[in-house]
């Protein structure tokens, strides 16, 4: 088994803040980023726990932008 990329996609992708204040993502964003945390599993031959934490990472660096992005200066 091979660890997972250490970059994470969600880093990279477009966030937008509405007019109610919320960080929005494009579906086509959403698509990419399962399809990137599928290749990677698959490539890299992640198991179960491994494939989790891909998904945490992911899923928290895509909180951190959205916090960062809405925050007041």
């Amino acid at each position: 088994m091979t660890d997972a990329p250490a970059r994470n996609l969600a880093t990279w992708l477009p966030l937008v803040t509405g007019f109610d204040g919320q960080p929005y993502i494009s579906c086509t964003s959403v698509a990419a980023l399962l399809e990137y945390c599928a290749t990677t599993i698959r490539i890299t031959g992640l198991d179960g726990e491994a494939a989790a934490e891909l998904l945490d990472g992911e899923g928290a660096a895509l909180n951190v932008r959205a916090i960062a992005q809405t925050a007041n200066p």
